[in-house]
């Protein structure tokens, strides 16, 4: 067994290791009680106290402003829950006395240790808000001013802090889709059942409208559409072997542009007979002309 400096060697030690620990922050947390103690310097003159989270810009510079009107760097941590499980199954032929102590039974998958250690030192009724206030005082200590991404919900209304939050973990679909998507994962954004399905999507904001601490949200993590360099989803979207509605809004503005087919394949370089053809797939169609390549980039953006 190997030893190294203020390794903890029992259970009681890591008890009173974690009750100093709280009570170390309950003393930080009382002194930096103030709601307020996250501003900047306030050098930044002329900035808007609307009472809420906002960007504007100043002298050419856009500022994040917090609810008081003050410049606000925003330094976050996220993923800030109590504990998570981790797999024990591999562990037991090592360590089944020692596991079997904890509680761990000889088929159990996983186990959280850290929650465990928590309830051991605090107790079922107090584990959860000492867990809290630990977390809290290092976050003041290390000048961490947001809560986060994927944080507990929990902390979040109990800190009182700025904070932001993964929309998709508040909506049971996550973020909204469509039944045929124009690549990989990307919908048809023009479609009516996108539409609807947004309108639902943001009504997971609704219990949140109203904290100030809210500095925003996030509406997805890593699409798989994201992972291609120099994408044009316009491009894309022609290239697809189904009439979508985004193909539909595209055709219309082509011949709202362009007048008549004429017109459109000079510009492309094409051969069409009527503007109805573009719903045929056609790929690559960003090289046909630098008409073609403008018209598409145009649709994207």
């Amino acid at each position: 067994m190997k030893e190294w400096p203020q390794k903890i060697n029992s259970r009681k030690e890591l008890n009173s290791f974690l009750n100093e620990k709280l009570r170390e922050a309950e003393q930080t947390n009382e002194n930096f009680k103030s709601e307020t103690w996250y501003h900047s310097s306030g050098n930044i003159k002329n900035l808007s106290k609307t009472g809420w989270f906002h960007t504007e810009k100043q002298d050419g510079k856009w500022w994040l402003v917090d609810p008081d009107g003050r410049a606000f760097f925003s330094s976050g941590i996220d993923c800030i829950h109590p504990g998570t499980d981790t797999r024990v199954d591999v562990m037991m032929p090592y360590l089944v006395e020692t596991l079997n102590m904890m509680g761990v039974s000889k088929d159990q998958k996983k186990f959280d240790f850290m929650l465990n250690n928590l309830k051991e030192a605090f107790g079922e009724e107090d584990w959860w808000i000492s867990w809290a206030k630990i977390i809290k005082s290092y976050l003041y200590k290390w000048g961490i001013n947001t809560i986060g991404n994927w944080s507990s919900v929990e902390f979040i209304q109990w800190a009182k802090m700025p904070y932001v939050i993964p929309l998709d973990a508040f909506v049971k679909d996550g973020f909204p889709k469509t039944e045929n998507c124009i690549f990989r994962d990307f919908p048809d954004v023009f479609a009516t059942e996108y539409e609807d399905r947004a309108n639902n999507y943001a009504k997971a904001l609704e219990p949140f409208k109203d904290d100030p601490n809210m500095i925003g949200y996030f509406m997805r993590n890593e699409p798989e559409w994201g992972f291609v360099y120099n994408l044009n989803i316009a491009e894309e979207m022609l290239a697809t072997p189904f009439l979508s509605a985004s193909k539909r809004v595209f055709i219309e503005h082509m011949q709202e542009k362009y007048q008549n087919i004429e017109s459109f394949n000079d510009a492309w370089g094409l051969n069409l007979r009527d503007f109805c053809e573009l719903g045929i797939p056609l790929p690559n169609a960003s090289i046909l002309s630098i008409s073609a390549h403008k018209d598409l980039y145009d649709l994207q953006e």
